[in-house]
């Protein structure tokens, strides 16, 4: 769809959905692997690797995901981390 190969997506905002979800795809992916991760932890047949997490940057990246959404609602949303 982004590469508009049947033709273009005929309304701009047609276009940022289609970028919401070429981002949020991949997000999604990495969250369901981890659930299924948690998941074989929880039955004994994984062990748990600890590793650092950037929580501002995982912050923004989840805000950036529902702004539109919030926007769209009447919604306000502010961060002091960006």
């Amino acid at each position: 769809m982004t590469m508009q190969i049947f033709g273009p997506l005929k309304h701009e905002k047609y276009e940022d959905y289609v970028e919401n979800i070429c981002y949020s795809a991949p997000h999604l992916h990495e969250r369901i692997d981890k659930i299924l991760d948690l998941s074989k932890i929880e039955a004994g047949k994984q062990e748990v690797n600890e590793t650092e997490t950037n929580i501002p940057d995982l912050f923004n990246s989840c805000i950036s995901m529902g702004v539109e959404l919030a926007k769209q609602a009447g919604i306000s949303v502010k961060s002091t981390n960006q």
